[in-house]
C-alpha cells in the first residue's frame, strides 16, 4: 500500500481545494507561484507570501470516529473539503524539513522534521530521522511511535503503520485497533478489505475486524455483492467470485477474473506468461458464458459497451483495441492501441503506445483531438474528470473542455 502521497498531488490538491476553515473564523486557501507555496484569503488576498516549499492539509472527515450504528457512505460519495490550520497549525515544508506556521505565516514548530502529519486532537504524527514520534503544539515530544512506517492515508478515522513486516491499523487517538496483524492490505478501507496474514487472504470490517477469515490465495475488494478471490497458487492458480459472507458462488475455473459490471464479467482462460494471460470472454452472474473467449484482453463493461483487445492478423499475437456490446457484436473496430472506459458517452483513446489521447463519443465520432498526456482513467464525476494536459493534471468536462487543476 502506497504510505505517503507525493509533494506535487499534495499541492494539486490544495490548489483545486474551496476555501477552508483553518482557526477560529480565518479562512486560507493555498496558491502556486514560482514554485513556492503561499496562502490568500477567501478575498484572494494574500494572507501569507509564497516562501514554502510543500504544505499539507487534512480532508474533513478522514478522522471521523468509527460508528457501527451509523454505517459511513462510500469514500467515493464523501464531499469533503481540506483543512488547512487544525489546531490553528499548517504543515509547511521548508527545503528538505517539514515543520508549522500559524495563520499569521510565522514558524511555530521549526522545520526539523523528516516528514509531518497534520495536527488532530492536540496531536501531529512527525519523523525525526527514522523515529516516529507525537508532538504538541509546542513541538514537544508527547511519545514515541514504534512503528517502522506510517501512513498519511486517513479514511474512516483509521490508517496503517507498518512494524515489520506486519500492518496494524491505528485510530484517531493513535491507538492501535483491530484483532490481527496484516503482511498486506488492500487498496482502501471498506466494509470488507481485503487483507493477508502471511499467504491467506481474508476480509475486515471498517472496525477492523476479521469478518472472512483468510483462506484464499488471493483476493480483491468487492464490488456490489461480490468480489474476486483465488484458490491456488502459481501454475494452479484459479479465480472465482465470492459473496459477502466469503462463500464462492462461481467456483474457482479462471485463469484471471476482473469485476462484474451491468450484469457481465470478464475472464480468462489461457496463461501465455507469467504476466500474460489470454482467451478473454464474459460471463453472467451464474458463472456461465455469454460472450466467448475471443478476446486478448478485456475490460468491465460501461454504458453498454466494453473495451476489448481483439487478436492480431490471422488471430495470432497482440491485436487493437476497440468496443463490443452486450452480444458480443463489435461496435467500434479495433483500431485503438489504448482506451479508456466509457463514462458520461465519452472514452478516452490513443493511436501510438506513446501518443497523446483524446476522446471519441460512442459511435467512434472524435469529440477532442489527441491533446492530453493520458486519459486512460475517465470517471466523470459531477460533470468533470481528472486528465493529464501538457504535464499537469486538470479536470475536463464531457466534451474536453479544461474546468481547472485537479485535485
Amino acid at each position: 500500500m502506497k504510505n505517503f502521497l507525493a509533494v506535487a498531488l499534495i499541492l494539486l490538491a490544495s490548489l483545486a481545494a474551496p476555501a477552508v476553515r483553518a482557526s477560529g473564523d480565518i479562512l486560507l486557501r493555498p496558491f502556486l507561484e514560482n514554485d513556492k507555496v503561499g496562502f490568500k484569503d477567501p478575498a484572494g488576498k494574500v494572507v501569507i507570501a509564497p516562501k514554502y516549499d510543500g504544505a499539507k492539509g487534512t480532508w474533513e472527515g478522514l478522522y471521523l470516529p468509527y460508528d457501527p450504528k451509523k454505517p459511513l457512505p462510500p469514500f467515493e460519495t464523501m464531499k469533503a473539503e481540506i483543512r488547512y490550520f487544525p489546531n490553528g497549525l499548517c504543515a509547511v515544508q521548508i527545503g528538505p524539513k517539514w515543520g508549522f506556521i500559524d495563520p499569521a505565516g510565522k514558524v511555530q514548530i521549526n522545520p526539523v522534521y523528516k516528514t509531518v502529519q497534520p495536527f488532530h486532537k492536540g496531536l501531529a504524527i512527525a519523523r525525526m530521522a527514522d523515529d516516529w514520534i507525537l508532538i504538541n503544539p509546542s513541538g514537544k515530544e508527547v511519545r514515541k511511535l514504534y512503528y517502522d512506517d506510517i501512513s498519511e492515508d486517513w479514511l474512516y478515522g483509521r490508517t496503517l503503520a507498518k512494524s515489520d513486516i506486519y500492518y496494524i491499523f491505528i485510530d484517531g487517538d493513535y491507538k492501535e485497533v483491530g484483532d490481527v496483524r496484516f503482511t498486506e492490505v488492500g487498496k482502501r478501507v471498506d466494509d470488507r478489505t481485503p487483507v493477508e496474514d502471511m499467504s491467506s487472504w481474508g476480509y475486515i470490517d471498517r472496525s477492523c475486524k476479521l469478518v472472512i477469515k483468510p483462506a484464499f490465495s488471493a483476493a480483491r475488494h468487492f464490488k456490489g455483492e461480490r468480489a474476486c478471490a483465488a484458490m491456488g497458487d502459481g501454475d494452479e492458480k484459479r479465480w472465482g467470485y465470492i459473496d459477502r459472507a466469503g462463500k464462492f458462488v462461481i467456483p474457482p475455473q479462471f485463469i484471471e477474473a476482473k469485476d462484474f459490471s451491468e450484469g457481465l464479467a470478464p475472464v480468462a482462460m489461457t496463461r501465455l506468461t507469467e504476466e500474460i494471460v489470454s482467451d478473454y470472454g464474459f460471463i453472467g452472474e451464474d458463472g456461465k458464458f455469454v460472450i466467448d473467449p475471443d478476446f486478448v484482453d478485456a475490460e468491465p463493461f460501461s454504458e453498454g459497451l466494453a473495451a476489448v483487445m481483439f487478436k492480431g492478423p490471422g488471430g495470432k499475437g497482440l491485436g487493437k483495441w476497440g468496443f463490443i456490446d452486450k452480444e458480443g457484436k463489435t461496435v467500434l473496430p479495433p483500431k485503438y492501441t489504448f482506451t479508456s472506459n466509457f463514462s458520461q458517452g465519452v472514452a478516452g483513446y490513443t493511436l501510438s503506445p506513446d501518443g497523446l489521447w483524446g476522446l471519441i463519443d460512442k459511435q467512434g465520432k472524435v469529440v477532442v483531438k489527441p491533446i492530453f498526456d493520458n486519459a486512460v482513467l475517465l470517471d466523470f464525476q459531477d460533470g468533470k474528470t481528472a486528465v493529464k494536459y501538457k504535464g499537469k493534471y486538470v479536470y475536463i468536462d464531457p466534451k474536453g473542455k479544461v474546468l481547472g487543476p485537479a485535485q
